[in-house]
C-alpha cells in the first residue's frame, strides 16, 4: 500500500463531497442574501443611515458605516441599516468582529478598542464606541 491509501477509502470521498456541498451552499446563500439586500435597499445611502441615528455622533456613525461596509462588501457596497446584525445579516463571525472590525473602527475614530459588544448590530457598534470618551 502506498502512502495515499487513505484517499481510496469511501468514507473520505463521502466526507469531501459533503464538505464541498456545504461550502457551495454557504457561498450560494451569501450571494443570494447580498443580492436580496441590494435590491431591497436600492436608493438608500449613508444619509439615511445617519438620519436613523439622530442622537449618534455623525462622525463616529459615518466611520462605523464606512468600515463595516468596506470589510463586509469590499467590491460592491450594500447600504447598511442601524439594525443590521453583523453576524446574521452581514456575514461576519464574532472573531472577525473583535479582531478586525472593532480595531479598525478604533484606529479610524481615535477611540479605544473594546471587546465588550453588547449588541451585534451596526447601531450596537456605534453605541459601544460612543460609550467611550
Amino acid at each position: 500500500m502506498n502512502g495515499f491509501g487513505f484517499l481510496w477509502h469511501p468514507a473520505v470521498g463521502i466526507f469531501l463531497a459533503g464538505g464541498a456541498a456545504l461550502v457551495a451552499t454557504s457561498l450560494w446563500r451569501a450571494r443570494t442574501q447580498a443580492q436580496e439586500l441590494r435590491r431591497e435597499r436600492a436608493g438608500e445611502s449613508l444619509d439615511d443611515f445617519l438620519a436613523a441615528l439622530p442622537d449618534a455622533d455623525p462622525t463616529l456613525a459615518r466611520i462605523v458605516y464606512q468600515t463595516v461596509q468596506n470589510i463586509a462588501f469590499p467590491t460592491d457596497p450594500i447600504p447598511l441599516r442601524p439594525g443590521d446584525d453583523l453576524i446574521r445579516d452581514l456575514g461576519f463571525d464574532l472573531m472577525q468582529v473583535l479582531t478586525e472590525l472593532v480595531p479598525e473602527i478604533a484606529r479610524r475614530s481615535g477611540r479605544k478598542a473594546q471587546t465588550e459588544l453588547r449588541e451585534t448590530s451596526v447601531a450596537g457598534l456605534v453605541a459601544m464606541f460612543e460609550a467611550q470618551t
